[in-house]
């Protein structure tokens, strides 16, 4: 039997949802269903048993509303994170969803619960269709970003030296170089010749497109301890291997995203990132020990979303955690991939 603990958070949450949810126990019984699933239940016919048999790869999804499936190749060999069916509605026709079956312990009953969603098909092709709008503007951006930052660099930076160089000669010339308006005139050339330098780095690190990941995270750990003060500790374990650049850019955006975060609101001067590589699996992890954030009462900002968004377009899992006054720790894990042409 639920815990009521347990039952109270999900049937709170089920209340304030459209999405078609039920919540099962062990034996496939029926303890919670959501406003979403009312409404699927008023408009079709749903055999449940059939979709959770599918979702458990026991059916076969080609054939959902057949009581006989004739020796289906992919019988028991579905991946129940997104499986296809259909049902049929009052009048007869057919419609495509989507199912996911996630399994729930309770601690306090020593028992496990089943979380049966479903999703249009419809549904599931705008949020698709939106992730990959995301990733052409996430892909545009980069692009732009290298632009912008190789005429800084190429362009206006080499121009800011030639006036420091042609600047020198002219004080050299009329022997004014040790007074101390030249001086200072020479002192600011030099500052702002690095302010273009790293504000060119920041767009797109040189580091990135020539060195990889790994000596691009080390980078910005030499940048943010000079300009910041704030130290970033770099660890890695195992061996490394070969991650495709448009990955790679990714992955950066998300590390430079959680460490700006702990930079700004932690309250801390440092935070860790690390790399740990087994086998073909790379786990990320960025970690401070700041004031962190309530999860449950902040909602996340758009950076955070980005992050989420940046890993799913890669296909890497990203988790994020955080308690107050304890600290923030973000994890990506990413399958490795070959690069392609």
């Amino acid at each position: 039997m639920m815990s009521e603990e347990m039952g109270e958070l999900y049937k709170r949450g089920l209340q304030s949802t459209e999405a078609i949810i039920w919540l099962l126990d062990a034996n496939n019984k029926i303890l919670l269903l959501s406003n979403g699933a009312e409404k699927l239940a008023e408009d079709y016919t749903i055999p449940l048993k059939k979709i959770h048999d599918i979702l458990t790869g026991k059916g076969c999804s080609l054939h959902a509303l057949q009581d006989v499936c004739q020796d289906c190749p992919i019988d028991g060999h579905l991946n129940p994170e997104a499986i296809p069916f259909q049902l049929k509605n009052k009048q007869g026709q057919l419609a495509s969803f989507w199912g996911k079956l996630t399994t729930i312990p309770d601690p306090t009953t020593n028992t496990f619960y089943q979380y049966v969603e479903i999703r249009s098909w419809q549904t599931t092709q705008q949020v698709q269709q939106e992730r990959l709008m995301l990733g052409y503007l996430n892909e545009a951006q980069e692009v732009e970003r290298q632009r912008i930052a190789r005429d800084l660099h190429d362009g206006l930076a080499q121009s800011m030296y030639s006036l420091m160089l042609e600047s020198r000669r002219i004080m050299k010339k009329y022997q004014l170089e040790k007074t101390t308006d030249s001086q200072q005139l020479d002192v600011s050339f030099v500052e702002l010749l690095q302010e273009i330098r790293t504000l060119a780095a920041e767009l797109y690190p040189a580091a990135l497109e020539d060195l990889g990941l790994l000596q691009a995270i080390f980078h910005l750990a030499d940048q943010l301890k000079q300009l910041a003060g704030f130290k970033l500790n770099v660890e890695v374990q195992g061996m490394p291997f070969s991650i495709p650049k448009r990955i790679a850019s990714h992955i950066y955006r998300i590390i430079q995203e959680a460490v700006t975060n702990s930079l700004k609101y932690a309250e801390v001067n440092q935070a860790t990132v690390s790399f740990v590589f087994e086998n073909n699996l790379c786990t990320i992890q960025v970690k401070d020990s700041g004031k962190g954030f309530d999860t449950s009462t902040q909602k996340h900002g758009l950076g955070l979303w980005n992050m989420q968004e940046r890993a799913m377009a890669i296909g890497a899992d990203i988790s994020i955690h955080a308690a107050y006054q304890v600290g923030t720790t973000v994890t990506l894990r990413l399958v490795r991939m070959e690069e392609t042409q």
